[in-house]
Formats: structure tokens, C-alpha cells, sequence
């Protein structure tokens, strides 16, 4: 009797743990992003509260596959574990590169993740799709200030544009 009983112990902590992993219910959440690049919907940061003036931060980055169906009663979010964003963010853009295999984000209110300070060291970051990693790129050209509540575009000789601000 005790070794079926361990192996349903077993079993039962391998199940838990594997839909830990795989399925991922994210709280709600607004002023956050989202962009769809292979089939797959990216949603990066915001606030996770209804209420702005009682708001927590984040800066988880999640998926939801769209080539599988699903249940919008039961959505099958993932999270992109390990890789977070670099800074919890929220009124920013993102953009991706031509070819897919770049995602910008851009300005918002950018918070240091450990302190929760405002950190706006650096106002772009870059996630290189392949290999699922997030760099600070090198900019040329004019600085410009913390951008808020922004839209960005890009064109087809790869040229980003942003609009909006305050």
C-alpha cells in the first residue's frame, strides 16, 4: 500500500509542476503592449490592477499561440520564463523589426524591477526573437526625452516612427 501511494504522490507533484510551467494564468492587467510576430500574440508589462492609483508593476512577457484554437472562457497563456523585461514599463510602444527577429520597446515609464524607482538610464531595449534575449541597443543620432503613451510604426526601409507623447 505505501508504494502505490508514493507513486501517486509522484504523479500528482509531476502534474502540478508541469501545469505551472506550461499554463500560465496572468492577472489582468492595462497600459501594456502586445504585438503578434509567428503566429504568437506577445504581451509585455503593465500595470496589473484595475485601479490606477492602487496599480503593482510588472514586467512579465507572455504568449498566446493564435495558429491553435482556443477557449476564451480558457485561454492557454505561457509565460517566456527567465526572460522578462528588463525594466517594468507602461505607456511604451514596441515595434518589430522587419524581419520579425527584433522586437523594440520604447519609452513609457520605465521602473527598475528590484527597486520600483523610476529608471530611465536607458529608453530603448531590444529582444532578439531567435534566441529570446534582451539587450540595450547603441544609438546614433539625437537623445531625446522619456516618451509616454506612444504609438510607434515602422516602414519598409525599416525607419521607426512614434507619435503621440506627453
Amino acid at each position: 500500500m505505501y508504494l502505490p501511494f508514493k507513486l501517486f504522490k509522484l504523479n500528482f507533484c509531476t502534474l502540478i509542476l508541469i501545469n505551472s510551467i506550461l499554463c500560465y494564468n496572468p492577472s489582468e492587467r492595462f497600459l501594456h503592449n502586445s504585438i503578434i510576430i509567428d503566429d504568437k500574440l506577445l504581451v509585455f508589462s503593465g500595470y496589473t490592477n484595475k485601479s490606477y492609483y492602487y496599480a503593482y508593476y510588472t514586467s512579465e512577457f507572455f504568449y498566446l499561440d493564435l495558429s491553435k484554437s482556443f477557449d476564451n472562457n480558457n485561454i492557454t497563456w505561457k509565460i517566456i520564463p527567465d526572460n522578462g523585461l528588463p525594466v517594468s514599463v507602461y505607456h511604451s510602444t514596441v515595434v518589430s523589426s522587419l524581419d520579425d527577429s527584433t522586437i523594440y520597446l520604447i519609452g513609457g515609464f520605465m521602473r527598475n524591477k528590484d527597486t520600483l524607482n523610476y529608471d530611465y538610464s536607458n529608453l530603448v531595449y531590444t529582444y532578439d526573437y531567435p534566441t529570446s534575449t534582451w539587450s540595450v541597443p547603441i544609438l546614433g543620432g539625437d537623445s531625446f526625452p522619456p516618451l509616454h503613451n506612444i504609438k510607434g510604426i515602422i516602414d519598409k526601409s525599416g525607419k521607426i516612427y512614434i507619435h503621440g507623447e506627453y
